[in-house]
């Protein structure tokens, strides 16, 4: 998320499709939670612009990577009440999501992301 995915994909659909950030709809599926997604204090760092993504707990950091992408999308002029956002931890549903953090599968595998444009 530190590598302006977000920005860049937002820049893209607005290159290509003349799109209104704020006419965007933006659904966030299912991700580890900050419940398991442990982080070094440098990692965390790179986020230090949003004071509600790293949590301290047990002299250990996690990170909210859900509010990071929130943040990132508000930022870009997407309104909150046009962001939903999914509450499933995948590393605590792993027999349902997948979970690299969890199952340490090599090569690494991902989720798909749709994009649907109303021209």
């Amino acid at each position: 998320l530190d590598n302006k995915i977000i920005s860049k994909a937002l820049a893209t659909l607005q290159n290509i499709y003349n799109i209104d950030p704020t006419e965007l709809l933006v659904g966030l599926g299912p991700a580890i939670g900050p419940c398991h997604y442990e982080v070094s204090k440098d990692v965390a760092e790179k986020f230090s612009q949003y004071s509600d993504v790293a949590i301290e707990r047990d002299s250990k950091i996690f990170l909210d990577l859900k509010k990071v992408a929130q943040n990132q999308f508000t930022d870009l002029g997407i309104q909150a009440s046009n962001i939903e956002t999914s509450t499933v931890c995948t590393y605590c549903q792993s027999d349902t999501y997948f979970s690299h953090r969890k199952d340490q599968t090599n090569p690494v595998q991902a989720m798909m992301v749709v994009v649907g444009i109303n021209s």
